[in-house]
């Protein structure tokens, strides 16, 4: 009864806020644990605490650790990038991927991992993996719009890719909801950027998906509305 009332509540509040699936919409949407005019939400670690859990696999530890820093990899990016160009995206999109770091460290608290980005301020990470692609994403951002709207792309089409093989290796329902989720909110995140490709004359080639799974993601409409609750979930 107390899963089913949580679950019943998060999806009345992603119906009226889509803080998972949009990534904030103009002047950037509600957050995850407050809802318009200020009204508290329950928090995601009391939606997730709700599911049950078991121990964790290392390959799962491993995702959850990767996640929370790649989210943060993606916000600090477009939060840079929005300071060089009047790009919607970049303005909109940073609030949704706070909302997946939230996300990733709820889960991280509940299997108690420590936080590997903890207070590290924009652009700061652990690990030399992501402080190098962090800076070479900059980098590369920097030098036309088109070139930040093709860093986008290649962003969420990275999460999305990751979070997809995350899935399969995980056991857990509640990170595979979490994922789920996130994976949703990359989808409408591509389809962003992809309608912006156009206007500043840009293109791009996949790089972590197929051609035809990149097209179908990119050409499909929004997805907005409920939270996804099937941890097999297919899109």
């Amino acid at each position: 009864m107390f899963k089913r009332f949580w679950i019943v509540t998060l999806i009345v509040l992603l119906a009226t806020g889509n803080c998972f699936a949009q990534g904030g919409r103009r002047g950037g949407g509600p957050g995850l644990g407050q809802g318009r005019r200020g009204m508290p939400h329950p928090p995601i670690g009391q939606v997730i605490s709700s599911i049950s859990k078991s121990d964790l696999s290392e390959q799962e530890r491993a995702g959850l650790l990767l996640m929370r820093e790649e989210e943060k990899l993606a916000h600090d990016v477009y939060v840079k990038l929005s300071e060089k160009w009047p790009l919607r995206p970049l303005q909109n999109i940073p609030r949704g991927e706070q909302m997946h770091m939230d996300a990733m460290k709820a889960l991280l608290d509940r299997y108690g991992i420590q936080d590997p980005i903890d207070e590290k301020p924009l652009g700061e990470f652990s690990t030399a993996d992501m402080q190098k692609l962090y800076d070479q994403l900059v980098a590369q951002g920097e030098q036309s719009i088109a070139d930040a709207v093709e860093v986008g792309l290649l962003i969420e089409e990275l999460d999305i890719a990751d979070l997809n093989r995350l899935m399969q290796q995980a056991d857990n329902e509640d990170i595979k909801v979490v994922y789920q989720n996130l994976t949703k909110g990359s989808r409408n995140h591509l389809r962003m950027f992809w309608r912006q490709l156009g206007r500043y004359n840009g293109s791009y080639t996949p790089q972590h998906l197929a051609q035809s799974e990149f097209d179908r993601i990119a050409r499909s409409e929004p997805e907005r509305g409920q939270l996804i609750t099937d941890p097999n979930f297919q899109f």
